[in-house]
């Protein structure tokens, strides 16, 4: 059974103790703060490249300006085009020719992109680790009971783990994903602004 983001915001709602909500339309004074939070949870995961996101495109230019327009649900372009010939970058909703030192192309490239799905195409995984760090964020910001924050913390790290071996094993399984680095899951994280007891630890950098 998936998860959904009202189930998120209802987990959310419980670490204060709040009545759960019969449906997202449901007023509440802290919904619009849960329902931030997993938007921007599901952007920073989105935005690590992992299997269930990463897909090679084929962008055109426009046939006046010349100029490849990155698709809005695309969080991230690989540097490295398919054919290598050339180093690309992605600059506000263009597409930049590094070698070239422009932003006019004359064909197609083919990238590997990072794409924003919406919550409920995302895999189990992503959803149980979307939902557990979500509330640690919001029980951060709205509570900060130290000893029910190390608890959720607890659950946060064993969904950051499990989605972790579930992209591993999914690079491994699938040839197409073997460029999707396994290093980014690996031992290097950055800090949000966590309790002074505990420097919440989130995504790797």
């Amino acid at each position: 059974m998936f998860i959904t983001e009202l189930d998120v915001v209802n987990a959310c709602l419980k670490t204060m103790g709040e009545t759960k909500l019969n449906t997202l339309e449901d007023d509440h004074p802290y919904k619009d703060d849960a329902r931030d939070l997993v938007s921007r949870v599901l952007r920073d995961t989105s935005s690590l490249s992992l299997w269930f996101n990463t897909e090679w495109l084929k962008l055109l230019p426009q046939a006046t300006s010349k100029y490849i327009m990155v698709p809005t649900d695309v969080l991230k372009v690989d540097p490295m085009p398919q054919c290598g010939s050339r180093r690309v970058a992605q600059r506000g909703r263009r597409l930049y020719d590094i070698s070239g030192n422009k932003y006019e192309f004359d064909g197609p490239v083919t990238v590997k992109v990072a794409r924003l799905l919406e919550f409920d195409d995302c895999p189990y995984e992503v959803q149980m680790f979307v939902r557990d760090d979500a509330v640690l964020r919001f029980q951060s910001d709205f509570d900060g009971d130290n000893t029910k924050y190390q608890k959720i913390l607890q659950q946060r790290n064993d969904s950051w783990i499990n989605l972790r071996s579930e992209h591993i094993r999914q690079l491994k399984a699938n040839p197409l994903y073997a460029r999707a680095s396994v290093d980014v899951l690996r031992g290097r994280f950055h800090n949000y602004s966590g309790h002074p007891w505990h420097s919440h630890t989130t995504f790797p950098g």
